[in-house]
């Protein structure tokens, strides 16, 4: 049995106006859609219909909700995935400090060699995921609108030292390195 992701209908195309379309556009055109399919002034309308341009002027009217729904879609919060990208740097930094510190401590089973290893898997694990950009042919879902980074993504250097501090603190210096590998790969994809 195959899945099939539900594609959401874009607000923009339910209202019938551009993107960049101003607030004074939108209310025009929600009120020209409204009157055409709202159910007491044409019978054969559907209600599903009319429920789908209130939907999309209460989102496209409202700044926040519009700036949100350009930005992440009709959930207007952020998936897991994006959530957990924003993690990813401190809990790198986490692993391979308890990876490094914890097994020198209690087990000397393990040899460096093997414990470098899975740091530097690790390392690559979490570059791959930040650095990896598919095109937009080989997305599922491609974007409502192109969006430019905002500079709350960008990496600070008050982050950067803070998150790469916890590398030092967990235990060792490869923990240092490789969350400070991801940060600046980070920061140079999003520009800075």
């Amino acid at each position: 049995m195959a899945m099939y992701e539900v594609q959401e209908p874009c607000y923009y195309s339910v209202l019938d106006v551009d993107a960049d379309a101003s607030p004074s556009v939108i209310v025009k055109a929600y009120r020209s859609m409204a009157l055409k399919y709202h159910p007491d002034k044409n019978p054969n309308a559907e209600p599903e219909q009319f429920q789908a341009i209130t939907e999309a002027y209460e989102v496209l009217s409202d700044p926040e909700k519009r700036r949100l729904y350009d930005h992440y879609g009709p959930s207007l919060k952020p998936r897991l995935g994006e959530t957990f990208a924003q993690l990813a740097p401190l809990l790198l930094s986490f692993a391979t400090g308890f990876i490094g510190s914890s097994t020198r401590a209690y087990s000397g089973s393990l040899s460096t060699r093997a414990m470098f290893g899975w740091e530097v898997c690790l390392m690559g694990v979490a570059g791959m995921y930040y650095c990896y950009q598919p095109n937009a042919k080989d997305s599922v879902k491609p974007p409502i609108k192109p969006q430019i980074k905002s500079k709350r993504e960008v990496v600070s250097v008050s982050d950067y030292v803070t998150i790469t501090s916890m590398g030092l603190l967990m235990g060792n210096f490869t923990g240092w390195a490789a969350t400070a590998v991801v940060l600046l790969c980070k920061s140079i994809m999003l520009g800075s």
